[in-house]
């Protein structure tokens, strides 16, 4: 986490784990996976619960206004692990750019509706974002 304003305080400067989960069956359908990952580690900070759709915004804290970055994103499979582990150890260094990076598992949840993407082209989503007001473009992209 940057050791910067808006991340919480006792995040700042350090590695994170972010689990973020989204039950469209509730709290209690999602209990058995949040014991796992609690008994697994205490959590640093633990703010899982329902919530509206402003919650949601914040659910990654991100900045409430618009920030001059660059982003990246790509579809990973389960054949890519040596990529996974290549991105996060980037990500990791103490000199990276990098501010924020996410490797989102997708792939499990069933199919409850139709809709414009039903079966993800990947397991998992890679996305990265570097902020240009803290770094330069060519470090960046470097």
């Amino acid at each position: 986490m940057p050791p910067l304003p808006p991340f919480p305080e006792e995040l700042r400067g350090r590695a994170a784990v972010h689990l973020a989960i989204a039950d469209p069956d509730g709290p209690v359908a999602a209990t058995p996976l949040l014991d796992a990952m609690r008994a697994a580690a205490e959590p640093v900070s633990d703010s899982w619960g329902p919530t509206d759709a402003a919650g949601l915004a914040r659910i990654h804290l991100d900045p409430p206004t618009a920030t001059p970055a660059i982003g990246d994103a790509r579809w990973l499979d389960a054949s890519t692990p040596d990529i996974a582990e290549a991105l996060l150890s980037t990500a990791a260094a103490d000199d990276a750019p990098i501010v924020m990076m996410e490797i989102r598992h997708v792939a499990g949840a069933p199919v409850r509706r139709t809709g414009a993407v039903v079966a993800p082209p990947g397991d998992f989503i890679y996305h990265a974002v570097a902020p240009l007001s803290l770094f330069p473009r060519e470090r960046i992209e470097a």
